[in-house]
């Protein structure tokens, strides 16, 4: 594909041209594709363009290449890191489409920014809508949602340290948070059954 492309566009205008045309075509495809499905999708053409322009000069070869991670990563990356992608894919434990989407992602400025709100979004989150009526429960619940994420960090994100840490602070944020809500029910339901006691 990134040959063909190349091979027709003898000019750098020319091919970037053809290039923006072409990648932008592909990255709308996330609207009709899951997003584990895209990234698998966009990470294959974008390795096919990076083998394809090793014939360029250099300045063309990295415009070219920029051209790409804009249509394909830049442009698509708040779906990216939304709830049905990164979230969804991490939750479920998806190894290989997760590894494509730290792949991408990474390759953008933004990228690593954007993927560790959104993790931490997520686990106070998670934290929130646990069973806080069953803190013996929720704490296993959350303990578990941790140790999944700890192994993702270091089978997918290459023990990321940022990730790791972004994930550790934003559990023990979570479990305090908890903690203390839970000692203020239990204060408060102290305090009303003295006062229904009439102490």
């Amino acid at each position: 594909m990134a040959s063909a492309l190349i091979e027709e566009n003898k000019s750098e205008s020319s091919l970037i041209s053809a290039a923006g045309k072409f990648y932008k075509a592909e990255g709308s495809k996330i609207s009709s594709l899951s997003v584990a499905d895209y990234v698998s999708h966009a990470h294959g053409l974008l390795k096919d363009a990076e083998d394809a322009a090793k014939s360029l000069s250099g300045p063309t070869r990295n415009k070219f290449i920029d051209v790409v991670i804009d249509e394909l990563v830049e442009s698509t990356q708040s779906t990216l890191v939304s709830d049905k992608g990164l979230i969804l894919m991490m939750d479920q434990s998806q190894e290989k489409p997760l590894k494509h989407l730290y792949d991408l992602v990474s390759r953008t400025s933004s990228g690593p920014s954007a993927m560790l709100k959104a993790i931490s979004s997520h686990v106070r989150r998670a934290a929130k809508e646990a069973k806080r009526e069953e803190p013996d429960k929720w704490t296993e619940q959350i303990l578990e949602l941790k140790e999944q994420y700890d192994t993702l960090v270091q089978k997918v994100f290459d023990g990321d340290d940022r990730i790791g840490t972004e994930i550790s602070n934003a559990f023990d944020k979570a479990l305090t948070e908890n903690t203390k809500f839970s000692d203020m029910i239990k204060r408060a339901s102290f305090t009303w059954d003295l006062d229904l006691k009439g102490v």
